[in-house]
């Protein structure tokens, strides 16, 4: 947060737009939805905000941050004339608006990277056209039939009347795989594409394609209710992918497990590690404690940070080629010497110069 200041004093003599786009970095890089700028940098740089407003005339910015949930983000601010503070209305409705903003910009990078992203294509009535791979399932079909319809009542002129309403019928994806994107022929006909568009995760570790999505959005800070409404499933699909998510790795509950997958977190930092794959030693000893390290044994070592980098204790062992019940009995040997008895805990001891 050291750098916001600065980041907006090096601006500070800039355009009005040019201090606007500013404003919009500052809001991506601390990671919030949507919020203030006095909310972000009024709290620890009083000076700052007074700064910005003596050189832009501006008291305030709201900023919107959408994030993809793969690395990606678009950041809009919009400047102010007085300080101001989201009411708990706005901050539901902008959220809202932010997981369809994200969604779009990845069906956008997904477009431009590769075909064949489209899997079906409905009616504006919701009648099946054609379908391929998953999208063939009757289960689906009616996902998506009832997702199209829904779009339609959005539509109408009662529900435009009630825009809270028409946004909550407009869920970030369908089933929690497809973006749904209107098409019209030359003749005028339009026609609904179905593009898969869940966003892409790295390498599961043990987890399931939708317990790495869930908790990749804990560790955004996204409550269970927003990662619900991101990914257009059902709330207790959220939290069900939270508990197996939890359990698999061997983790206390939500706050452990969004601890782990924060952007800026431990995990983040080892995952850059990884990269290095067997050159461990030059990569990632600089940053852990190595007086801690010194009372695992090799393979310990090797354990414990792929626990870190959030493996399962069944990933760990395929890796190693070797049973889940030698990988328990090394975790509870690495948990004894270091005086830990979690994931997290553990971190918190073997990382102790990673975070300085």
């Amino acid at each position: 947060r050291n750098a916001d200041a600065g980041l907006l004093a090096s601006h500070g003599e800039a355009t009005r737009p040019g201090t606007s786009a500013a404003a919009g970095r500052i809001f991506a890089a601390v990671g919030t939805v949507f919020s203030t700028l006095s909310e972000i940098l009024l709290p620890l740089h009083p000076a700052e905000v007074a700064r910005y407003h003596a050189l832009t005339g501006f008291r305030d910015a709201l900023g919107l941050n959408a994030e993809t949930g793969t690395g990606y983000a678009v950041s809009v601010a919009s400047l102010t004339r007085d300080i101001r503070k989201p009411t708990a209305r706005e901050r539901q409705i902008w959220t809202r608006v932010a997981a369809h903003l994200g969604a779009g910009l990845r069906l956008r990078l997904s477009l431009e990277e590769a075909a064949g992203t489209n899997e079906a294509i409905l009616g504006a009535d919701g009648k099946l056209h054609d379908a391929s791979g998953p999208a063939r399932s009757a289960r689906s079909r009616e996902w998506r039939r009832e997702a199209v319809r829904s779009r339609e009542r959005a539509r109408t002129t009662g529900q435009r009347s009630d825009p809270d309403a028409g946004l909550a019928l407009w869920e970030g994806l369908v089933a929690g795989r497809w973006s749904l994107v209107d098409h019209f022929e030359s003749d005028g006909k339009r026609f609904v594409v179905a593009h898969r568009n869940d966003p892409e995760v790295g390498d599961p570790r043990g987890l399931t394609r939708r317990e790495r999505q869930v908790a990749e959005y804990l560790g955004m800070g996204r409550s269970l209710k927003e990662i619900a409404y991101l990914l257009g499933i059902a709330g207790a699909a959220v939290s069900n992918a939270t508990q197996r998510a939890s359990a698999k790795l061997g983790l206390t509950g939500r706050a452990e497990l969004a601890q782990l997958f924060a952007p800026l977190g431990l995990r983040a930092r080892l995952a850059e590690i990884e990269v290095a794959s067997e050159r461990l030693a030059s990569g990632a000893a600089p940053l852990l404690d190595e007086d801690a390290l010194a009372r695992l044994s090799p393979a310990e070592r090797d354990v414990a940070l792929d626990l870190l980098r959030g493996a399962t204790v069944a990933a760990i062992a395929k890796r190693r080629a070797t049973s889940q019940f030698t990988i328990q009995a090394q975790v509870k040997a690495i948990y004894l010497k270091l005086g830990v008895g979690s994931r997290v805990e553990l971190g918190a001891r073997i990382a102790s110069t990673a975070a300085a």
